[in-house]
């Protein structure tokens, strides 16, 4: 694996040991006061915090070992050795200062960029962790000039088109209780969750234990990205309803997006730091590094709606998923030409994708935009 590679995985799993914190599972970590020292945050009074990164650990462990092509080398001598994606994942709390070890800045800084809704506001209490439930974005939603106050939350369980997983619960008729402070209200339920994730945590591992065993004589970087796709389909599916933050007023952003989008924010600011060089400020806010680029099918709705009555909802259904295979297709493409990993499409849906690039790449995609689209207008 290169080192673009471990920036992706280190940044796409760096919080992934939430989720088996909430779930009391892969803590064989949590009591050995050697890990704590090493990978935890230190107290300013005393002790340690963020005792989250020693599941990742554990789970970055177990994944290496299940697909040993991107397990790190036990014996490499180079003295950047240490700066492989297991030890990104779990030091992004507690990054070294030498110089380096500026992957592992990166992933903080990637981590502490995708995290900046959380500064809207904080409330904690013991156990919050295992008490909150992610927030429906559409509770919030008002024609006023301020969201409205939200009491609806999805249910924490695995993504599904049952009634029951998609549909937002309203707070105090699904066994939860308001609480408050000085710095606002949230929806917490009465009982700690650890059970449900248990359940949803066990069901990952065992399709984790699914995942696909590669020939050896096949190419690494193939091996890579596949595995990080098979890792974002499971993560979607059990993950989705998971909220990353529980400690804040508006847990909202699920702990898929935020690893995602942590994992597409890190890949450009690795990408862009290996061409600028002289910059070694990775939380610099001022300077352009990423790009946005939205691609989007204009006239879809005369295609779609260009139907005959008859079989008219067949049409429909099947005219749509052309237009999302197209969006996947074409976003697709350019990620690949572009060299960057699935992780890069943030959205897409209804004939429309964003993808988030290194600014140096801009050129670059303007060139590909433009056989695309003469590809499309044959």
């Amino acid at each position: 694996m290169k080192k673009h590679d471990h920036a992706v995985f280190g940044c796409l799993l760096h919080d992934i040991g939430k989720f088996f914190e909430r779930a009391e599972i892969l803590d064989d970590y949590r009591k050995d006061h050697e890990k704590q020292q090493s990978y935890c945050k230190k107290k300013p009074e005393g002790g340690y915090s963020h005792f989250h990164v020693l599941n990742t650990l554990k789970f970055c462990e177990l994944l290496s070992e299940q697909v040993t092509q991107i397990k790190p080398y036990e014996k490499q001598r180079h003295k950047t050795a240490d700066q492989n994606w297991i030890n990104l994942a779990s030091f992004h709390h507690n990054p070294s200062e030498k110089e380096d070890s500026f992957l592992e800045k990166i992933v903080q800084a990637a981590d502490h960029l995708a995290s900046a809704e959380r500064e809207q506001g904080s409330f904690y209490e013991q156990g919050i962790n295992k008490k909150t439930q992610l927030e429906s974005l559409l509770g919030r939603v008002s024609l006023e000039k301020e969201a409205r106050q939200n009491d609806y939350f999805l249910p924490l369980t695995n993504t599904s088109l049952s009634d029951h997983a998609i549909f937002p619960q309203k707070a105090g008729l699904s066994g939860m209780e308001e609480k408050a402070n000085d710095k606002g209200k949230v929806w917490l339920t009465r009982t700690t969750l650890a059970p449900e994730y248990q359940k949803i945590a066990k069901q990952f591992m065992a399709e984790l234990q699914e995942l696909q065993v590669f020939q050896t004589n096949m190419d690494k970087d193939k091996i890579s990205r596949s595995t990080l796709r098979s890792l974002l389909c499971l993560m979607e599916l059990y993950l989705g309803q998971v909220p990353a933050a529980t400690n804040v007023l508006h847990p909202d952003i699920s702990l898929f997006d935020h690893l995602r989008v942590t994992a597409a924010i890190g890949e450009s600011l690795y990408l862009f730091h290996q061409v600028n060089t002289d910059q070694a400020d990775y939380d610099d806010k001022k300077t352009v590094k990423w790009h946005l680029v939205c691609g989007d099918f204009s006239g879809i709705q005369k295609f779609i709606y260009k139907i005959t009555s008859k079989g008219a909802a067949k049409g429909l259904r099947g005219r749509s998923f052309f237009i999302q295979l197209l969006c996947d297709a074409v976003s697709e493409q350019i990620i690949r030409k572009l060299g960057l990993y699935a992780t890069a499409r943030i959205y897409s849906s209804g004939g429309k994708f964003y993808l988030l690039i290194p600014a140096h790449l801009k050129e670059q995609v303007k060139h590909i935009a433009d056989s695309v689209n003469k590809e499309l207008l044959k």
